[in-house]
């Protein structure tokens, strides 16, 4: 169940509830600086879980080390006063690749190839860094009002995690190759 609103996590205030899964965001504004942020809290579920929750975090912090004009941006994670993880990223006004594409806002031949390398550029930073995402669909791809797509961050899966397990509802699923750790 979505928090009421407005509602403080440290210093940042929830605005209005955007969706989620396994975690909720919020539209929020850090009360410091002034800027608007999306928020993204793990729900009770994915907190009742040891290892859930441990991704959430360590997803967080590996996010917040990437750096990538297609990448969503993570500027803060932690957690509140009742313990639940939260992640604080870039807004970004516009819509995701899905909805785009229903509602036929994709543009013609040349902005859909546009679309698509500035995802694959994505990718390739992703990879260059030794991660593997493991969820790339629409739902994880933002189209900004200016056009510029941004891929969403997820829940990371590290050192000790089997090829076999997964965590989806969080977002997408990024993977350190075993290699890199």
């Amino acid at each position: 169940m979505a928090m009421q609103l407005p509602a403080n996590i440290g210093k940042y205030e929830l605005l209005e509830f955007l969706g989620g899964g396994m975690a909720r965001v919020y539209r929020a504004r850090d009360t410091v600086i002034g800027r608007t942020v999306a928020v993204k809290i793990l729900t009770e579920e994915g907190c009742a879980d040891a290892d859930t929750k441990s991704r959430f975090l360590q997803e967080a912090r590996l996010a917040g080390n990437i750096s990538h004009d297609n990448i969503i941006n993570i500027y803060d994670f932690g957690e509140d006063d009742q313990g639940r993880p939260f992640m604080v990223m870039e807004f970004l006004k516009g819509e995701d690749l899905r909805h785009a594409i229903t509602n036929s806002h994709t543009g013609d031949t040349e902005n859909k190839l546009k679309i698509a390398l500035q995802v694959a550029r994505a990718l390739e930073h992703i990879h260059s860094q030794h991660i593997i995402h493991r969820d790339i669909k629409p739902d994880n791809v933002h189209v900004t009002t200016t056009g510029v797509v941004k891929h969403g961050h997820a829940v990371l899966h590290g050192a000790g995690t089997s090829a076999g397990q997964g965590h989806h509802g969080a977002g997408g699923c990024l993977r350190l190759r075993r290699d890199a750790v």
